[in-house]
């Protein structure tokens, strides 16, 4: 019994890790002069230059803001893919587009970094068990006693760091920032919903969003 027990408790933590989200908040910050009114109408801007993966992004976000009761503004529908988001020139561009839309909020989300480690896992032995005895505990001698191994083996983690900006349109002064880590993303989908769950979460538990 004890080791049907094992392997329940082994099989439940490993989905319980599969299913796990790749995206963490790791830190945020509150300006305690922020507005007192919360925003209306929020611009949401990711800085990358892959178009996919910039719509991608905005589109989620701008769907979490939605069910907040925010208008939400995309940068991709109004700003030119054409443009590079690493140009000084491109900043002015920003501002005047921003302020034509009317938003009085601008959420910025950038990739800052990006970093890739190799590891090593080291092997490990458990216990070889098979199942089907059903007959009586004598079944079990003998037979639960055989010990396997599992090699070691080396793995890369990919690690992506990302900040995220809330700025106030009028003062132009940051009212609010995050840092957060997607690690080993299964695909690019995936990742941009998790990240997007993870980032209104935290906006929540600041009292930025209700």
């Amino acid at each position: 019994m004890k080791y049907r027990l094992f392997w329940s408790v082994a099989l439940v933590a490993s989905l319980a890790w599969a299913c796990g989200s790749s995206a963490v908040v790791t830190g945020s910050y509150v300006s305690p002069s922020r507005p007192a009114t919360a925003p209306k109408k929020i611009f949401v801007s990711a800085l990358v230059n892959d178009a996919t993966t910039r719509a991608m992004v905005e589109e989620r976000m701008a769907n979490a803001l939605k069910k907040k009761g925010f208008e939400v503004v995309k940068s991709i529908d109004v700003v030119p893919v054409s443009i590079p988001v690493q140009q000084p020139e491109t900043r002015e561009v920003m501002v005047g587009v921003v302020k034509k839309t009317g938003a009085d909020a601008v959420l910025v989300m950038a990739l800052v970094k990006e970093q890739s480690e190799t590891r090593y896992v080291p092997g490990s032995t458990y216990p070889a068990a098979s199942y089907g005895y059903y007959g009586g505990y004598y079944g079990y001698y003998g037979h639960m006693g055989g010990v396997a191994y599992s090699p070691g083996y080396y793995t890369t983690d990919n690690t992506y760091f990302i900040e995220s900006n809330l700025y106030d349109v009028a003062s132009e002064q940051l009212v609010w920032s995050a840092q957060s880590e997607v690690i080993n993303p299964s695909n690019r989908e995936k990742a941009v919903a998790e990240h997007t769950e993870a980032l209104t979460y935290r906006m929540q538990k600041d009292k930025i969003i209700p």
